[in-house]
């Protein structure tokens, strides 16, 4: 190739010289004007001022489409995710609230934890199987949210108050896992997720041995699945064999996981004073996640 009125020959051999020239600049941190008359320099001394004029333009025109020196180009950064209005825990139902919701005055059974993980959420999925309907009989497994970008997480649970009343019906068991992921996109690609795999474990009873090392065995069938405005919920009749061979059951745990912005609320309500016979129904649950996401709502 020749460059310029002087006609001077340029070699491939020369031209990876030159290129490699780009190499021994200044880098990035200086500028990148200073990078392109530092390379000029080394040309114009090696291969003469047309070379070198060619070669630059066509380094700056190729820089504007490249990154520089380890730092990613800005346009090809992902947005930054929202960050947290306020901390998670904050977000987790009162007694109070929960009382009204569920009209049955409540307390704490467990305090709500908080991370900025998964590492709260309930694991020990145990021998159950099929595994990937796990998450749709417990609520909040840590591997229901494993392969999510969890940016934050808070589990609680309450129960009726029978300090009064021994007997009293209903009675109330609240389970809840708040969590937040990287944007509202994510939380509601994460619930479709859900609601096919929820549909699907409706066919296939999910079987767990020896829960708690006690020689029990559950049995959970997913029944009445709804998706209705990004709310999905669904009934679980819990039977339960123990060591001696008795069986109990089946009971109906109200399953319900809504969204709200990026979070996602993951809720479990079982009447323990629930008898045979009696309403079956996601009313209690999804009105403990629709308690959630208004504070959501009302702080997002």
């Amino acid at each position: 190739m020749t460059y310029g009125p002087q006609a001077q020959t340029v070699t491939e051999s020369q031209m990876v010289l030159m290129m490699s020239a780009v190499d021994s600049a200044p880098n990035a941190k200086t500028g990148w004007r200073a990078t392109l008359d530092a390379v000029r320099d080394l040309i114009m001394r090696a291969y003469g001022p047309s070379a070198a004029g060619i070669l630059v333009i066509t380094l700056a025109l190729s820089g504007c489409s490249t990154t520089t020196s380890g730092e990613a180009s800005r346009a090809s950064q992902p947005p930054a995710a929202e960050a947290p209005s306020r901390p998670i825990e904050q977000l987790s139902p009162t007694v109070d609230e929960l009382s009204q919701a569920l009209n049955s005055t409540m307390k704490i059974t467990l305090p709500v934890l908080s991370s900025n993980s998964i590492k709260v959420l309930p694991e020990g999925v145990g021998d159950a199987s099929p595994v990937e309907c796990v998450g749709a009989k417990r609520y909040g497994m840590r591997q229901t949210y494993a392969q999510a970008r969890v940016l934050a997480a808070a589990t609680g649970s309450w129960e009726t108050n029978t300090h009064t009343d021994l007997h009293i019906r209903p009675d109330y068991s609240v389970d809840v896992a708040i969590v937040e992921v990287d944007t509202a996109t994510a939380a509601q690609t994460l619930l479709r997720k859900f609601v096919s795999q929820w549909q699907k474990c409706q066919t296939t009873p999910v079987v767990s041995h020896n829960v708690g090392t006690d020689g029990n065995t559950f049995t959970d069938r997913i029944t009445q699945v709804t998706d209705t405005n990004g709310t999905l919920s669904a009934i679980d009749m819990q039977s339960e064999v123990n060591k001696y061979g008795i069986e109990t059951g089946p009971t109906p745990i109200q399953r319900t996981v809504a969204t709200a912005s990026r979070y996602l609320i993951d809720v479990q309500v079982e009447n323990t004073g629930w008898l045979p016979g009696n309403p079956i129904s996601t009313t209690n649950a999804e009105a403990v996640a629709k308690l959630i996401t208004a504070k959501i709502d009302s702080v997002t």
